[in-house]
């Protein structure tokens, strides 16, 4: 027959089990959600430089300033430097917040090759080096 002291003790190593138990469910929802929280921060992260693509596929003027701009800044009237002076920061805003991103660790550092190639490619230009 199991004594009180038994009993207690039994209690004890079950709450143990169920301590574990629990701990173990929680790291793997932990883990679960990282990967959730990653792959949204990517997605997120595509969809902006995707806007920024677009901007200028659908923007028959702001592609013209580009291509314009792609000798010189100086050869843009006030205007035209205006919208180039903000597209560019846009452009750079984009991709600061995806390297803030994989700082933080929400972005893999292999993900983010593909927008360091497009940082590079958009700085190589003339009158992007020169802004």
């Amino acid at each position: 027959m199991m004594t009180i002291q038994d009993l207690g003790s039994l209690g004890e190593l079950i709450a143990a089990l169920a301590t574990v138990l629990t701990l173990g469910y929680l790291a793997l929802q932990l883990r679960q959600n990282t990967k959730a929280l990653r792959s949204q921060t990517f997605q997120q992260s595509s969809m902006d430089m995707s806007l920024t693509a677009n901007t200028i596929s659908s923007n028959k003027e702001l592609a013209s300033i580009l291509i314009k701009s792609n000798e010189s800044i100086d050869t843009l009237d006030p205007i035209e430097r205006l919208m180039f002076h903000f597209w560019m920061l846009v452009a750079i805003l984009r991709f600061e917040a995806i390297y803030v991103q994989a700082e933080y660790g929400s972005i893999d550092s292999i993900r983010i090759e593909g927008f360091e190639r497009s940082i590079i490619s958009l700085l190589a230009n003339g009158g992007s080096a020169q802004w």
